[in-house]
């Protein structure tokens, strides 16, 4: 695995020692090439960050990398994993919102079967879910950008 990663310059200075803190750094920096060799090497991509909990599928989520997102879920990431906060893939692509690609990620974990319905503590004793987070922040928006757009395919994949 070493030498593939040297050969493809993929490691920036990782801890050789530990292909899990490497697969977190490459899915950190959207790194496709070295997420992807380290998946198919084997690399546990389920495994959350000591210190955080952060899955490489919520670290995508939160970065906004679609495509890693996509071959993360196609290679069978487990999409309700939570971060040590509480916080999930779906939960911080709603929250965060932040443009088109954030929208797609939302979409393309809804549609592989992420829990739209798991209630997540966002501080001050308050719960919220994806949907009522991506609401709450259209709703200061006028309902205009990503988030309206996210609530409503939250909402949407409810109905079905």
């Amino acid at each position: 695995m070493m030498n593939w990663l040297r050969a493809n310059d993929c490691l920036w200075d990782a801890d050789e020692s530990d292909p899990s803190w490497m697969l977190h750094t490459a899915a950190e920096r959207g790194d496709e090439a070295s997420v992807r060799a380290l998946v198919e090497l084997g690399v546990d991509f389920n495994k959350g960050r000591e210190d955080d909990g952060d899955t490489p599928l919520y670290e995508d989520a939160q970065n906004g990398e679609e495509a890693l997102v996509r071959f993360l879920i196609m290679m069978g990431a487990d999409l309700d994993e939570a971060q040590d906060g509480g916080k999930t893939p779906l939960f911080i692509a709603a929250e965060l919102g932040e443009g088109d690609y954030q929208v797609e990620i939302v979409r393309a974990l809804v549609k592989a079967g992420a829990s739209r319905n798991i209630w997540t503590d966002v501080g001050d004793g308050q719960h919220e879910t994806a949907l009522s987070i991506a609401e709450e922040y259209a709703r200061a928006n006028s309902y205009l950008g990503p988030h309206a757009e996210i609530a409503q395919i939250l909402r949407d994949a409810a109905r079905r």
